[in-house]
């Protein structure tokens, strides 16, 4: 079976605020971790063999490029690889969050 990796928004928190309430809607805990790559401060959580996920700012590069540019609206982005079944619908069901892309890679 492929991996499937989604890509969630939020206009409405930041990745503070929805790395909080993901904590407990999902029930699992997130480090937060620092890279230039992914805009600084980002929030990352391991589950199961292969999946992860990962709540990051939508920023702009030092040429003002957006991570993710066809989403602009969305400041807050949620990465997801391989959720499982209970974690995909709590991230459909929140209200404070957009599924955006879904990708199926085998």
């Amino acid at each position: 079976m492929g991996h499937r990796y989604y890509l969630f928004g939020s206009d409405q928190m930041d990745a503070n605020g929805v790395c909080d309430a993901l904590s407990i809607a999902l029930e699992i805990s997130f480090n937060t971790r620092e890279s230039d790559f992914r805009g600084g401060e980002y929030y990352l959580a391991r589950f199961q063999e292969s999946g992860k996920i990962s709540i990051e700012k939508n920023w702009a590069d030092d040429e003002g490029y957006l991570a993710e540019p066809d989403f602009s609206q969305y400041f807050t982005l949620v990465y997801i690889t391989s959720p499982t079944p209970h974690m995909l619908s709590a991230l459909e069901n929140a209200s404070y969050l957009q599924r955006l892309r879904v990708e199926y890679l085998d």
